[in-house]
């Protein structure tokens, strides 16, 4: 079943809930642990948003996407304190948002509205899918690589990003390649 789910904090502190956008399932309520939440999930192509309290409250949650194609959304600009998002992607559709969610198994990653999203590729960081910035905000791509005696090849256009003939990823709504940096590590 293709799922759209919303993340949100409840009116009891410590709690949040995992509600259905498209009614395929009944609104669930967690309380948090002092350790970390995993939710998994199966086949369909989900979608999974991040409400504006939510940020929070979410500190140590694991989101996997399982099969098929799953996008992450960040939360909406207007509700949250003015700072920008980081996405970081350090294996193949898989990383951290904000230091505060892990996902795994998310193919797509669409940013904040109102607020610039830096999207950071490790050297192993790969999607399969789209990342979607905002037209009109300064979001950014972020290419770590490591500095070593192999040498690297970066291409990249309007659409899409690629390390030695490999797809890093496609992108949308980045609004030139004056947003697009890289930068080297050591090995």
């Amino acid at each position: 079943t293709d799922d759209h789910l919303l993340f949100e904090s409840t009116s009891n502190f410590g709690t949040f809930k995992v509600a259905s956008q498209n009614n395929t399932f009944e609104p669930v309520s967690y309380n948090l642990p002092t350790g970390s939440t995993t939710l998994k999930f199966g086949g369909g192509n989900d979608t999974f948003q991040i409400a504006e309290a939510a940020l929070t409250e979410l500190v140590g949650l694991v989101i996997d996407g399982g099969v098929g194609e799953d996008e992450l959304i960040g939360p909406p600009a207007a509700l949250v304190e003015e700072i920008s998002n980081s996405w970081i992607i350090n294996s193949e559709n898989e990383g951290f948002f904000n230091d505060q969610v892990f996902f795994a198994d998310i193919e797509s990653l669409t940013g904040t509205s109102g607020r610039p999203d830096t999207f950071t590729f490790t050297d192993s960081g790969r999607l399969s899918g789209t990342v979607t910035g905002e037209a009109g905000d300064s979001d950014n791509i972020v290419l770590q690589l490591k500095v070593d005696s192999t040498p690297t090849r970066v291409q990249y256009s309007r659409t899409d990003i690629q390390l030695n003939t490999l797809p890093v990823a496609s992108f949308v709504d980045i609004s030139s390649s004056a947003n697009i940096e890289i930068m080297g590590t050591e090995s």
